[in-house]
């Protein structure tokens, strides 16, 4: 009889590395990726101001530092301060989900 825990071990390797890769924020949230003078660029949002980057010297590079950055975002207001966090639905009238002095 054949032992196929070997290639059963390398088979659950490549689903969790292939379920890893897309789960990854830059394969999630598809930034915009463009050159950006000497490096790579993967923009999320408007502008670097409101939105999310990262840059590297390849488009990977600039993924894996969108990820990155992505993770490390947080919620304004989320520090105790009064600042509303606001959503937007598409009507003429944002909503109101939670301010900093709820906690």
């Amino acid at each position: 009889m054949t032992d196929w825990s070997f290639e059963a071990e390398q088979f659950r390797q490549a689903v969790w590395e292939t379920a890893g890769w897309w789960s990854a924020p830059h394969t999630r949230m598809r930034p915009l990726i463009f050159p950006d003078g000497n490096a790579w660029c993967a923009l999320y949002g408007r502008d670097l101001q409101e939105g999310v980057a990262g840059f590297g010297p390849t488009p990977a590079a600039a993924c894996v530092d969108f990820d990155k950055n992505w993770n490390a975002q947080t919620l304004k207001g989320a520090q105790g301060d009064d600042t509303p966090h606001v959503i937007s639905t598409g009507a003429d009238t944002p909503h109101v989900i939670s301010t900093g002095a709820e906690k």
